[in-house]
């Protein structure tokens, strides 16, 4: 991937530029950065929220490489023969390795217009007359989650995803359910689903997110309840055997965010490469046994009335306990530079490690969450909004 096409990409006016080649938007007066999706050297993928004095819509950018490119246009030309009325043949467009795309086209998700039709799950949810619905979460070429409504009430939540093993998401998420259905940190439950258009559906669950809680205030108590959650939820749920996720393979993927922003961003290689070798010098020998999350931090935790919900199990694998344990405490730390309250976020911080207690080895968790922070250091280097933040989350990375 050119370097340069990816800096044009992250630059709101370049963007208009590209998006203004789009019949289907018309006149586009502001652009802002709405969510960025990057695989290192195989997907780069951002999407941005456009308006035009009247209103507010969604568009990506993809780069992509000739058969991809192949793809996008068969998808079109179908679209546009199956309705000749919807102006579907301008809804995206390919240059040079760009493709261009007004939401909800989408190359890689090709049922998404279907799934915002709130009569797609007329009958999945009983009798609920659903009459509306709105997208929750887009990331383009990969997912999008979306609210049904019934009166204006959210009755449950769809999510369409690119998955590497279809219908592993929805068994697994079967599976965890039942074996947390007595837990303090639960599932939403499944509802139903849409097999011909690849669409979940969950229980839409009362509850307000770790993350919105300490937006508020620093609250070491709801960290605690979140921790003392997650050490029961790795006694008691089995482990996930078709997908292992060990330090070894959690170092492979920092390795591979590292080699994909050195290309990048040359002026940070010499951070990013010595605290990657910190990292490989003190890779801990583990035998993963235990259930892991793999992506547990505060956004993935709500607090109901009366019940702890876990969200998003897509990348549920065996792993070490540390590696949750890690990461939340890495998400801590990056709220702490985000909200301007570090020292505060440091104390929240081992409140967690107290709340876990020796069921982590603190070296192995001091590892993942050093992973975590290199790996959070690439990704915030990609939002223009957060840049600033990166040399903080280096500078703690690097520490021994």
């Amino acid at each position: 991937m050119n370097p340069l096409t990816i800096h044009r990409l992250l630059d709101a006016g370049q963007a208009t530029a590209l998006f203004a080649a789009l019949p289907t938007l018309g006149s586009v007066r502001t652009a802002t950065l709405e969510s960025v999706w990057a695989k290192p050297g195989r997907h780069f993928n951002v999407c941005y929220r456009l308006g035009d004095g009247r209103g507010e819509r969604l568009a990506s950018l993809c780069i992509v490489d000739t058969t991809e490119a192949a793809r996008a246009t068969r998808r079109l030309q179908r679209r546009a023969a199956h309705d000749r009325s919807s102006g579907a043949a301008a809804a995206a467009l390919v240059a040079d390795d760009v493709l261009a795309q007004a939401f909800p086209f989408d190359y890689r998700l090709e049922h998404l217009g279907e799934c915002l039709e709130p009569g797609i799950v007329h009958g999945v949810l009983g009798d609920l007359a659903v009459d509306a619905c709105d997208v929750v979460a887009y990331r383009a070429g990969m997912r999008c989650q979306i609210r049904y409504r019934a009166g204006g009430v959210a009755r449950a939540y769809g999510k369409i995803a690119v998955e590497r093993d279809p219908g592993r998401r929805r068994r697994v998420h079967r599976e965890l359910s039942a074996a947390t259905e007595a837990a303090t940190l639960r599932l939403p439950p499944l509802v139903g689903c849409i097999e011909a258009v690849g669409l979940d559906l969950v229980a839409a669950v009362d509850g307000q997110s770790l993350h919105d809680i300490l937006a508020v205030k620093p609250d070491a108590v709801s960290v605690e309840r979140t921790v003392e959650a997650l050490v029961e939820l790795h006694a008691q749920v089995p482990a996930l055997p078709d997908r292992v996720h060990g330090a070894a393979d959690e170092l492979a993927l920092v390795r591979s965010w590292v080699d994909w922003m050195t290309a990048l961003e040359p002026a940070v290689e010499d951070r990013l490469e010595r605290a990657h070798a910190l990292l490989a010098a003190g890779l801990p020998s583990t035998s993963p046994a235990t259930f892991a999350h793999r992506d547990f931090h505060d956004k993935q935790v709500l607090f109901g009335a009366s019940q702890l919900w876990l969200l998003d199990v897509d990348t549920a694998c065996t792993g070490d306990p540390e590696l949750d344990l890690g990461n939340l405490l890495a998400h801590l730390f990056l709220r702490g530079l985000q909200w301007e309250r570090a020292a505060d976020h440091r104390g929240l911080e081992a409140a967690a490690e107290r709340a876990y207690g020796s069921g982590a080895r603190r070296d192995v968790t001091r590892w993942y969450r050093c992973a975590s922070l290199l790996r959070l250091a690439c990704v915030y280097q990609l939002r223009p909004h957060w840049r600033h933040a990166v040399p903080a989350l280096l500078d703690e990375a690097l520490l021994p």
